[in-house]
């Protein structure tokens, strides 16, 4: 992976210009030569807490995917992998609930963004520029933390 702060500043940059929260965490923590319309289209509905239902915050989704690309296994490594994987996903998300108090999009920014009307309110706040990019460079610099 490459230098933690660029690794931040590409996350929240990318976050800034339009991408979601998930969409801007993967991005900001998989290698330079990922494809970055394939990373926007895999994590396009977990951006909003998963479909915009609240649910785990899209930074916590998107490190994950993060992680998996990293530390990932897939049928054939599974025996031995699997173990590394689970074990610093559940590390990513305790510091980040540890960090932030929750990883729960809708407590994290106080707005039920499923709801149009509390979404509107949500945007009008302000949250989405000022509480949702320190979630996206919180969330990639505790999986650079990670990244031993």
């Amino acid at each position: 992976m490459a230098n933690k702060t660029s690794d931040l500043e590409k996350g929240v940059q990318l976050f800034n210009a339009g991408c979601n929260c998930a969409q801007a965490t993967l991005q900001g923590i998989a290698p330079d030569n990922m494809n970055s319309e394939q990373m926007q289209l895999i994590c396009s509905a977990f951006g909003g807490g998963i479909a915009r239902y609240g649910k785990t915050c899209g930074a916590v989704t998107g490190a994950l995917m993060g992680i998996g690309l990293k530390y990932g296994y897939t049928l054939d490594t599974k025996d031995s992998e699997a173990a590394k994987c689970l074990n610093l996903s559940q590390l990513l998300v305790s510091k980040f609930e540890a960090e932030f108090g929750s990883s729960d999009c809708k407590a994290l920014i106080g707005y039920d963004i499923s709801d149009p009307e509390k979404k509107e309110l949500a945007g009008k706040s302000g949250v989405f520029e000022t509480r949702c990019p320190k979630f996206v460079a919180g969330a990639i610099k505790i999986v650079e933390e990670l990244d031993l």
